[in-house]
């Protein structure tokens, strides 16, 4: 028994070596793309300008502490978005300290290819005190950003840990072992975003804050307890804090489990019913269309895409449909049910949900706002037309007649709000995977 903990643990330990090159995260000092919104070129012309600038940021939490050193195996998902953005070193991270001790001991052991410096030549870390967060700051950001366009309230003044961490990664890991983790706060509310983000109550002219594009991720789970490591109602209060109290551009969830049923409950939705709280006033993407797990082979070209697609955003039409074929990225194993999680769902400001924008002629979406517009209208049918091969139903009542052209041909009806059977995912993934628009 013992030696197959061994051979599992050498096996998991071969893994992470080989997806430091699968996840593309060894990278040398990055540059911004010249025709990226984050250049610096377009960063300095804004300031010139003193035009309102887009920010990015991440946001990820593990406060169950389910990716820990001691564990060889996975899942680490988050640690690899942390190890992608360190290496980037341009966004702004708001992460679980757990997340932060996990990858300093395993970059150090090499587990994600030759080890990446974290220094304060290229980093501030700030403690958010009575949090289990730390909040990393890059210094180009800062260049880029002076006070007050910063928006976040940690980097007003010098850190509390700036000493330590001047004093090298050792002392920074002793700190966040003997003093951060053993402090055990795991819990979590929307107290803990007022202690990081400015809001125009903190400063004389609100426009000076930025506009927030937020990378937001967490573990999941498939029976609705747990989104991005929050329970429902967290979320929900989250996802009203950002709606109330700070500009956000877009967010985009990336969860396990995150794009069924659980979308309801992003939705504000109680079980199934089609009572909503509020509308958002920002975009909302969420990275998967049905009940599976996800997973990123590349993070930091999803991050770039993301980021610049974002902040480049103008309404609701082409630069929309850009932002949502750059983060769309199928997985390459063929077989895996992981290919179908990056088509996005989004909900729009105003909107009455979440709806998949074109993701192939042949496949037909039929969600929510479909239906309710078609309720509205007091329509009869639903055509799915003869060219498609595949129908995605967001719903799990069609309340007026469904019709199936040409009546004789069998069509895949997949329901979104079930796990999928293996071979009705693989056809859906063959599909879009040949498309000439989702690569």
């Amino acid at each position: 028994m013992k030696r197959n903990k061994h051979i599992i643990a050498l096996l998991a330990s071969l893994m992470l070596l080989a997806s430091s090159e699968l996840f593309g995260i060894v990278v040398q000092e990055f540059h911004m793309p010249a025709d990226s919104y984050y250049s610096a070129a377009n960063l300095k012309k804004l300031n010139v300008e003193e035009k309102r600038k887009h920010a990015p940021i991440m946001i990820l939490l593990d406060r169950r502490r389910l990716e820990r050193p001691a564990r060889a195996y996975l899942p680490i998902a988050l640690t690899l978005d942390l190890s992608a953005s360190i290496k980037l070193a341009f966004y702004p991270i708001i992460t679980s300290a757990s997340l932060l001790h996990n990858y300093l001991i395993r970059n150090k052991n090499g587990q994600f290819g030759p080890p990446q410096p974290f220094t304060p030549n290229q980093w501030q870390i700030y403690d958010i005190e009575g949090t289990q967060f730390v909040l990393l700051v890059p210094n180009k950001f800062l260049t880029y950003y002076p006070f007050p366009s910063v928006g976040l309230k940690p980097a007003r003044e010098k850190s509390t840990l700036d000493k330590i961490f001047q004093q090298g990664e050792d002392q920074l890991l002793d700190w966040l072992s003997t003093e951060k983790l053993q402090a055990k706060k795991t819990t979590f509310s929307v107290q803990d975003l007022e202690k990081i983000f400015m809001t125009p109550k903190d400063v004389i002219n609100p426009k000076s804050l930025p506009i927030w594009d937020i990378y937001f991720s967490g573990h999941g789970e498939p029976t609705g307890r747990i989104i991005a490591d929050l329970k429902p109602t967290e979320m929900q209060q989250t996802l009203s804090w950002f709606n109330e109290n700070i500009q956000v551009g877009v967010l985009y969830l990336l969860s396990c489990y995150a794009g069924g049923k659980n979308i309801n409950l992003l939705q504000f939705e109680k079980n199934i019913t089609n009572r909503y709280i509020k509308p958002l006033n920002y975009i909302m993407i969420v990275g998967s269309i049905t009940d599976t797990p996800v997973i990123l082979e590349n993070p930091s070209k999803l991050l770039i895409n993301f980021f610049d697609k974002a902040a480049k955003i103008a309404g609701k039409g082409k630069t929309l449909n850009e932002l949502l074929i750059a983060i769309n990225t199928i997985n390459r194993y063929s077989g895996s049910m992981h290919g179908m999680h990056n088509i996005p769902q989004v909900w729009l400001p105003g909107g009455l949900g979440f709806q998949t924008f074109n993701v192939d002629k042949r496949v037909f979406s039929l969600g929510k706002v479909k239906m309710r517009a078609l309720e509205y209208q007091k329509k009869p049918f639903i055509i799915v037309p003869p060219s498609t091969r595949a129908v995605l139903l967001y719903t799990e009542t069609i309340k007026v007649p469904l019709g199936i052209l040409p009546y004789d041909q069998k069509k895949l009806i997949v329901s979104t709000l079930q796990k999928p059977v293996p071979s009705a995912a693989q056809i859906l993934l063959e599909i879009v995977r040949r498309s000439q628009v989702w690569k």
